[in-house]
């Protein structure tokens, strides 16, 4: 049987109470160790109130960034929608010339007809 870890002995001896022969006075060392755990449990406890504080700070900051990110993101899908409304009424509007295309066959046409008169004489 493993050896336990609690050490055995009498528990009048390892009393934090006063016997009646200290007449109520506590020896220093029994003192300190009932308040030892007391404050190993409190440093725990702050150090585990710390860490939760600490994650929940970070949460907030990444929250707060992501939502900046997201309303970038959201600006610049804006404007490049814009621009490419822009570009679509410039090429909208490039093709209403088209006179300009029709022109081009018609002198080609006229070029070809007069290059074929022009050699048959």
């Amino acid at each position: 049987m493993p050896p336990s870890p609690v050490p055995e002995g009498s528990e009048e001896d390892s009393s934090p109470r006063g016997s009646a022969s200290d007449n109520g006075n506590t020896n220093g060392s029994d003192v300190a160790s009932v308040t030892r755990p007391l404050v190993e449990t409190h440093d725990k406890s702050s150090e585990v109130n710390s860490s939760n504080f600490i994650l929940i700070l970070m949460r907030a900051m990444l929250v707060s960034k992501l939502t900046e990110e997201k309303n970038t993101a959201i600006q610049q899908s804006d404007r490049l929608r814009q621009e490419l409304e822009l570009l679509r009424g410039q090429v909208n509007n490039s093709s209403r010339g088209g006179a300009s295309f029709k022109f081009v066959v018609f002198v080609g046409l006229l070029g070809i007809i007069l290059g074929y008169i022009m050699k048959t004489m």
